[in-house]
């Protein structure tokens, strides 16, 4: 009797979970298994599942190959539909083809996100690369210093033209 005892919380949250697995609702959980309250229930679940996933690496890298299998198996069986554009259900296979291909990179993690550097350039590279640029930009007849040219305005009365 005492095992039953000392084993009664690690069923409820087994039971917990089992009825969570199968759609009930929070509020129907802590009902059925006499906890104060949805949040009770919510928490009994997250406890249990938690507790479910300490140490089983290798339980969920066999899980991910099965169902990875599985997903395999519904490919194959959606893409002749999927890669046939005459056929009548081809929109519909296409759009469950995608699904499943997402699930399949969600599965796989291949979705996460790409590793960007940046680099924040001293002073010293700035100005070097400011200097190639104008360096570039203006050719080098612009940065010599133009002829300088004395002359004086003479104003003639004449149109311009010789009679």
């Amino acid at each position: 009797m005492t095992d039953t005892i000392a084993n009664a919380p690690a069923r409820m949250g087994a039971a917990a979970v089992q009825l969570r697995v199968h759609g009930t609702s929070y509020e129907d959980i802590a009902m059925t298994l006499g906890l104060s309250s949805p949040r009770a229930a919510l928490t009994l679940v997250s406890r249990e599942l938690a507790t479910q996933g300490e140490g089983m690496t290798e339980e969920r890298d066999e899980m991910r190959r099965v169902e990875a299998a599985r997903l395999d198996e519904l490919l194959v069986g959606l893409m002749e539909k999927a890669t046939n554009t005459e056929h009548t259900e081809h929109i519909i296979a296409v759009r469950a083809a995608v699904t499943v291909i997402d699930r399949r990179i969600k599965l796989y993690g291949l979705d996460a996100p790409t590793e960007v550097t940046i680099h924040t350039p001293t002073q010293t590279e700035l100005d070097q690369w400011v200097a190639t640029m104008v360096g570039h930009a203006i050719p080098r007849q612009a940065l010599e210093e133009p002829d300088i040219i004395d002359a004086d305005i003479v104003e003639d009365e004449s149109d311009g033209w010789d009679d």
